[in-house]
């Protein structure tokens, strides 16, 4: 059994370094557009598919007998 996982990699399979750390001026600076990785990985979050909320669903958790007098 190998413990080696598969790599990180771009959408166009080119590996990553690191899906934590981000290119950025200096330690606490603003993240640079250059780092294509994060990049691609906010597009693909920001186009994500979020289902509609449905305040009033169907069969929403009630269960028993409703009565009307």
């Amino acid at each position: 059994m190998s413990d080696r996982s598969k790599p990180t990699t771009t959408d166009g399979g080119v590996p990553v370094s690191s899906d934590e750390h981000s290119l950025a001026v200096g330690p606490n600076g603003p993240l640079l557009l250059h780092d294509h990785y994060l990049i691609e990985q906010m597009a693909n979050f920001n186009r994500e598919r979020i289902p509609e909320r449905q305040p009033h669903a169907k069969g929403g958790g009630a269960f028993g007998r409703f009565e009307v007098t």
